[in-house]
């Protein structure tokens, strides 16, 4: 189930201080869901390493409150 979507309509992928990637970054330390899907993770941000950063922080932060964090 979609339970929210995090658009940048109009905002340049340069730029990482965005509303719709501040938003899912407070909601990643909240219960609201459990699973972050990336429709096209490349809308990120322009630079490849910040498009791994952001996957990997989502992931980490997914796992960890999941309590199956390893690492």
């Amino acid at each position: 189930m979609l339970v929210k979507e995090y658009k940048d309509d109009g905002h340049t992928r340069t730029l990482l201080d965005r509303p719709a990637l501040n938003q899912l970054r407070a909601d990643l330390k909240t219960d609201l869901f459990d699973t972050v899907h990336f429709l096209a993770a490349d809308r990120i941000a322009c630079a490849i390493a910040d498009n791994c950063v952001y996957c990997c922080v989502c992931s980490r932060r997914l796992l960890a409150r999941s309590g199956h964090d390893d690492a």
